[in-house]
């Protein structure tokens, strides 16, 4: 089973920050999650944004919105304290540390998707970077996977029910995301999920890798494990690995 840092770990450090992965990559993550967003003038950015903002004024401290902005402009900006990372930097990074990368498109935008993929290229890290997106906004996975066949793609489903192999072929996905950071409320849902675990071998069994997520608390953290998932999602990834170690051990 692996761990990913959500967000590069944002019970660490600043979210989406070179920081944030030099953490990750300190603390044992096999990998970490963080968004792409495009600025004004179509410039790919490491940040999150709402679901129909490009408002960034949580990060910022100022009335800032990405659609509105331009990079050079942008960059002259912090975020959470630390600076504003542009892909090309992420890729640079990947490139010279031992450690996997989720991307996560915050838009569906073909160019946004060609873009990230372009860069993976260029960078080399093929092997490094994989994406990830709401069943929504399937259309980036589909089209990175043809953009690059080998990219491996992760589609979130935020409940547990339904068909997961059928989900993953309709988005062209390697992998299932049950749940997220809104989403996960059924972790503890003991009732209605006692029988997760046996669908979860039902997918594997199929091909289909099965990611959890988020879980961040002792009893999140022991419940997740135990479903034998293939990756769990975290933002604090040393507090994780204390709690698994002691949970393993038990």
């Amino acid at each position: 089973m692996k761990i990913f840092a959500h967000r590069g770990g944002m019970g660490r450090a600043p979210e989406n920050s070179l920081k944030a992965w030099q953490t990750a990559l300190a603390d044992g993550a096999d990998g970490f999650e963080c968004d792409v967003v495009f600025t004004r003038d179509r410039e790919p950015v490491i940040m999150h944004v709402p679901m129909r903002s490009f408002n960034v004024h949580r990060q910022t401290g100022y009335r800032l919105f990405l659609d509105r902005i331009d990079w050079k402009d942008l960059c002259r900006y912090k975020t959470l304290g630390e600076p504003i990372v542009h892909l090309d930097e992420l890729l640079q990074f990947l490139s010279q540390n031992q450690i996997s990368c989720v991307i996560e498109p915050k838009r569906t935008d073909r160019l946004l998707v060609e873009k990230i993929v372009a860069g993976v290229k260029k960078f080399h890290v093929e092997d490094k970077v994989e994406m990830i997106g709401f069943y929504s906004r399937r259309e980036n996975l589909i089209w990175a996977k043809r953009l690059l066949p080998s990219m491996r793609t992760s589609v979130i489903t935020l409940w547990p029910f339904g068909d997961w192999p059928e989900l993953c072929r309709t988005a062209r996905a390697d992998a299932i995301v049950a749940g997220w950071k809104f989403a996960n409320h059924w972790l503890t849902a003991d009732k209605l999920l006692r029988h997760l675990k046996e669908k979860i071998g039902a997918a594997q069994a199929a091909g289909i890798e099965v990611h959890l997520g988020l879980a961040n608390s002792e009893t999140d953290i022991k419940w997740a494990f135990d479903q034998c998932p293939d990756r769990i999602y975290s933002d604090d990834i040393r507090f994780l690995k204390q709690i698994l170690k002691n949970h393993v051990h038990s």
